[in-house]
């Protein structure tokens, strides 16, 4: 603290009274500053503690920063008595100094000469001069320890410990209500991470882009593997057309069973909900991710922020009513469509965590627009919208690819059936680019190899030699024999023959199964259908119905 002083060039001579004033001085202004911070103490103890028994007893507010505010009152008080104005000045010092010693003013004359002019200055400079040696500031200016005072801080302090100990009583539910607050807070934060979190993975490996590429690379080596067939070399052909396969098989397995799983047989049992506009709408949404389209989806997830938006601002109750049922069937059927519709995992969460969020949205728009939640709750749902689009355009991506692949499959065993038959030429494949092309071009080869004139045959015996000797073997196929069309039936009345119905039909049932391992085996069925009709098969029990 700066001790206001005149000029030294005007003061009289001699320093020793000096620094006994300027050393009192300095002694005065550190009592005054203790005694006004203690007071300053009990105030703000007293206002402290009262707010807490007030936060505690009514629960109407919470004080934040409990722990650290009881550390920080003394370091408060201490800051309040120092800027306090109305400090000591050297006067009061130098009365302080006269008052202690008894030289009847002559420190305070001194103080008041000091800059003045007149002959008699040296003489009472002399004089204090040689009194100031025998003089001690901490006897003139005692610092006192005060035990009364020193008693109540105490009782401060331990009040201060102590008012913590007050139990939290909420008869206005306040506190209550706080506390869900806080606990939806903590939910939407740690929701918040989880979003932005699968976000940077997606931004940071551009997943759908490496997918896709490792799906046209392997379309192009079939491609090529069908180019680099030749005529009537049935072996070499079959070894091309092998590596190709494994490769698509490949990219194909992967994709179903980590993206997709079997989201492409969910159509049967979203047809079976088309009695309700939900069911309807989930049907939708399913054929448009199986068509690799998020059109319909982006654009219901666009609409509930829109009303969600609309329900935190709105006052009017009746509106707030209708947004909060509408918004209810909405999230309702986006949570029915993620957990039971879809096949990703990803997806699933993604759409789960925003309706989640939407719905505590609404609920806290609904109690109080005001409420932080809401606003949080908001902004936590509009990024896992954003991640709900990044996984719909990769779910999208994986059907459109798998669509290719099933494609690709299917003009594969086209072209196996070409080599049987010595029909596979890869130099009529030059210039064709897309599936389709060779899909178009396979089907042509079959059509030719295998003309249809239209015409009826005349009739009448054939010319034949049965002496005649030929290469024919007799022998049997090894192919299973499965049983044709019933081209005719005759009911008679009397005692049919005996047999064992049930047996009859869990052999027919049997061979209906190995039948179509089979056909599965010799890649007969394209990829996309097998766990539709081997779930479709399964579900036929081997013991016939009671009373047939």
């Amino acid at each position: 603290m700066p001790i206001p002083s005149q000029s030294a060039a005007l003061r009289p001579a001699g320093t020793g009274w000096q620094r006994l004033v300027d050393h009192t001085l300095w002694r005065l202004r550190g009592a005054v500053v203790a005694r006004r911070a203690l007071v300053a103490f009990f105030a703000l103890g007293a206002i402290y503690c009262a707010a807490v028994l007030g936060a505690r007893l009514t629960g109407i507010f919470a004080l934040t920063g409990q722990p650290l505010i009881p550390a920080l009152l003394p370091v408060a008080a201490l800051a309040i008595g120092a800027a306090w104005p109305r400090r000591p000045t050297p006067r009061d010092a130098a009365r302080a100094v006269d008052r202690g010693a008894a030289t009847h003013d002559l420190y305070l004359t001194m103080v008041l000469l000091d800059g003045s002019a007149g002959e008699y200055q040296p003489l009472v400079a002399a004089k204090a001069e040689a009194r100031a040696a025998t003089i001690r500031p901490r006897e003139v200016a005692p610092l006192r320890f005060n035990r009364r005072l020193a008693t109540i801080a105490a009782v401060f302090a331990v009040a201060i410990a102590g008012v913590h100990f007050v139990p939290q009583l909420d008869p206005f539910g306040k506190v209550a209500a706080a506390e869900e607050t806080r606990e939806e807070l903590r939910h939407i934060e740690e929701s918040k991470q989880a979003t932005q979190e699968r976000l940077a993975k997606i931004e940071r490996e551009s997943l759908s882009d490496a997918q896709a590429k490792e799906v046209k690379q392997a379309l192009d080596d079939l491609k090529a593997a069908m180019k680099g067939t030749q005529l009537k070399a049935r072996q070499a052909n079959f070894k091309l057309l092998a590596g190709a396969q494994k490769t698509v098989a490949g990219e194909w397995r992967k994709i179903s069973s980590e993206k997709l799983n079997d989201l492409f047989s969910k159509s049967s049992a979203a047809s079976q909900q088309m009695g309700s506009s939900s069911g309807a709408m989930s049907k939708k949404w399913l054929d448009d991710l199986q068509a690799g389209s998020t059109e319909s989806l982006k654009k219901e997830l666009s609409s509930v922020q829109r009303d969600l938006e609309e329900l935190a601002k709105t006052q009017d109750p009746a509106r707030k009513a209708e947004l909060t049922q509408k918004l209810r069937e909405r999230l309702d059927a986006l949570t029915q469509f993620a957990e039971e519709q879809t096949g990703s995992k990803t997806l699933a969460a993604a759409l789960k965590r925003t309706q989640e969020q939407m719905r505590m949205a609404a609920k806290a728009a609904a109690g109080d627009p005001k409420d932080p939640a809401t606003e949080e709750a908001l902004k936590a749902a509009a990024e896992s919208a954003k991640l709900a689009d990044k996984e719909l355009e990769q779910i999208a991506q994986s059907a459109k690819d798998l669509k290719d692949l099933e494609q690709a499959l299917s003009v594969l065993q086209m072209a196996k059936n070409l080599n049987n038959k010595d029909l596979l030429d890869g130099q009529k494949m030059e210039g064709l680019q897309s599936m389709a092309e060779y899909e178009a071009m396979y089907d042509k080869l079959m059509k030719d190899a295998t003309p249809d004139t239209g015409e009826f045959g005349e009739g009448g015996p054939v010319d034949e030699n049965d002496s005649k000797k030929s290469k024919f073997k007799t022998e049997l196929s090894k192919s299973q024999i499965s049983k044709g069309k019933v081209l005719l039936t005759l009911k008679t009345k009397g005692m049919g023959e005996h047999a064992d119905v049930k047996e009859q039909y869990r052999s027919a049932v049997r061979d209906v199964k190995q039948g179509l391992s089979e056909a599965i085996l010799r890649e007969e069925i394209p990829p996309g259908y097998h766990e539709g009709i081997k779930g479709y098969f399964d579900s036929i029990e081997e013991t016939p119905p009671a009373g047939k």
